[in-house]
C-alpha cells in the first residue's frame, strides 16, 4: 500500500452572535471567522456532525469500493499517467499537462452532491480554521475528534474518520479531509490532516479516499472605495447592504534620507466589506496626510505668508496607488524605501494614479516637493 502520510505542514499564519442555519437542507455554521466562510455540520454523505459520511478520491464525486491508481478516474493506472489536474510533464500522460491546480466545480464531490452554494475548503479557510479557531479534541456520540469553537461561540464537530485505501479503512484515529488545491506535486492534494495531537494541512495521494467537509460557495463583497471630504472619511462598496469593519491608525512621520517630510502625522486606514451572504472582501487600504501648501495670493504683499495644509488620500489596491486631493499640476513620483524609483505621474483634476510593482511594502510617494511615507498592497 502506497499510503500518504499524515505529513503535518503546521502553518501558522497570520463580533457575531453563533447560529447554525439550514440552508437546502444542509446545516452551517458562523464561526466568525475573518474571511467570512461558513463551515457545513455534517461531510458530504453524513446525516450527523460525528457521522463521516462518503470518501471520495480527489476530484472525484461517487463514493467507490476501491482506492487506488488502478481505479482513480484522471489517470490511466498509475501516477505517472495523470490525466487532468497536472502541473508536471513527468506525472502527465504522455507528457500531458493542463496547469490546472484547484478543482473544477464538477469535479468538486461538495458542489456535485450539495449543489453550487456549496464547495470542498481551500486550503486558506482549512489555515484560518486552525489558526483562529479553538481546537479540544474529544469524543462525540462514541467518535473521536475535534470540536472547534470559533470567536463568536459557533462551533463544528470533525470526526477523526481516517481514510480508505484499496477497499480498506486506515488511521481511524486521524481525521483526513480534502481541500480544493493540488500538492506542489500532482500526484497529491493539500488535505486538512489531524490526530489527537498534531493538526495541519498535509499533503495525500490523490487517489485515495477521504472525507469532505463542505463550506459554502459564496460571492465575495466588492472591495470598497476610500473618499475623505470635510473632515470626514466615507466607505462605498458596490455590493449592496455591505457593512464595513475598519481600522485607523496615526503614524509620526521622520524625514528618510533627502526627502523632506513636513507632515507631522499620517493615517492609515484599512476596511473591509462583510455581508452575511458574502465572503469578506478583499481589504482597502489608504493613507490620509496633509501636504503644505502657500496659498496664492498674486497682487497682495504680506510680510508673512500664510500657510495652509491640503488633506491628501492615497489608497493602494494592487500594487496601484491612486492619489486625491492633490493640487492639479503637481509632479507625483513613487520610490522604493531604498530609492529605487517605481514610477511617476501628475495629478489632473486633483488626482493622480501611479502603477507600481510593489506588494505588500512601504514605498516613499513625493507630491510636489513634499513626500510621505505609505503601505502599500
Amino acid at each position: 500500500m502506497k499510503h500518504k502520510t499524515l505529513s503535518i505542514l503546521l502553518a501558522v499564519l497570520m463580533s457575531t452572535t453563533a447560529s447554525v442555519v439550514c440552508a437546502d437542507e444542509h446545516e452551517y455554521v458562523d464561526l466568525g471567522l475573518p474571511s467570512g466562510t461558513l463551515w457545513a455540520t455534517c461531510n458530504v454523505g453524513a446525516d450527523k456532525p460525528e457521522a463521516y459520511g462518503n470518501y471520495y478520491a480527489w476530484g472525484e464525486t461517487t463514493a467507490k469500493s476501491t482506492y487506488n491508481w488502478s481505479s482513480y478516474k484522471w489517470c490511466n493506472g498509475s501516477d505517472k499517467s495523470i490525466t487532468k489536474y497536472c502541473n508536471d510533464s513527468s506525472y502527465g500522460y504522455n507528457g500531458y499537462t493542463d496547469d490546472l491546480t484547484e478543482l473544477e466545480h464538477e469535479d468538486d464531490a461538495a458542489y456535485v452532491n450539495w449543489g453550487e452554494d456549496w464547495c470542498m475548503p481551500s486550503t486558506e479557510q482549512f489555515n484560518e480554521l486552525l489558526t483562529k479557531c479553538s481546537w479540544i479534541w474529544t469524543t462525540k456520540n462514541g467518535k473521536k475528534g475535534y470540536k472547534i469553537t470559533g470567536t463568536n461561540g459557533g462551533a463544528i464537530f470533525l470526526p477523526a474518520a481516517g481514510f480508505l485505501w484499496d477497499s480498506s479503512q486506515h488511521s481511524s484515529s486521524n481525521g483526513y479531509y480534502w481541500s480544493h488545491a493540488l500538492w506542489t506535486s500532482p500526484n497529491g492534494s493539500s488535505p486538512l490532516c489531524f490526530n489527537s495531537t498534531e493538526k495541519g494541512v498535509g499533503s495525500f495521494e490523490r487517489c485515495g479516499g477521504l472525507c469532505v467537509r463542505p463550506v459554502r460557495n459564496l460571492p465575495k463583497c466588492a472591495t470598497p472605495t476610500i473618499t475623505y471630504k470635510n473632515g470626514k472619511l466615507t466607505f462605498a462598496c458596490d455590493t449592496e447592504g455591505a457593512q464595513f469593519a475598519s481600522s485607523i491608525t496615526d503614524t509620526d512621520i521622520n524625514t528618510y534620507n533627502e526627502a523632506e517630510i513636513d507632515l507631522s502625522v499620517t493615517y492609515t486606514i484599512r476596511v473591509h466589506a462583510t455581508h452575511s451572504e458574502y465572503y469578506a472582501s478583499e481589504e482597502a487600504v489608504g493613507t490620509l496626510c496633509w501636504i503644505e501648501v502657500e496659498p496664492k495670493s498674486e497682487g497682495v504683499e504680506t510680510a508673512v505668508k500664510e500657510i495652509s495644509a491640503l488633506p491628501v488620500l492615497i489608497q493602494s489596491n494592487n500594487g496601484t496607488l491612486h492619489i486625491t486631493g492633490a493640487e492639479d499640476g503637481s509632479p507625483v513620483s513613487v520610490y522604493t524605501t531604498s530609492g529605487q524609483l517605481l514610477g511617476t505621474t501628475t495629478v489632473h483634476g486633483n488626482e493622480a494614479t501611479v502603477g507600481t510593482n510593489l506588494h505588500d511594502g512601504i514605498a516613499i510617494v513625493k507630491i510636489g516637493n513634499r513626500a510621505v511615507k505609505v503601505l502599500i498592497k
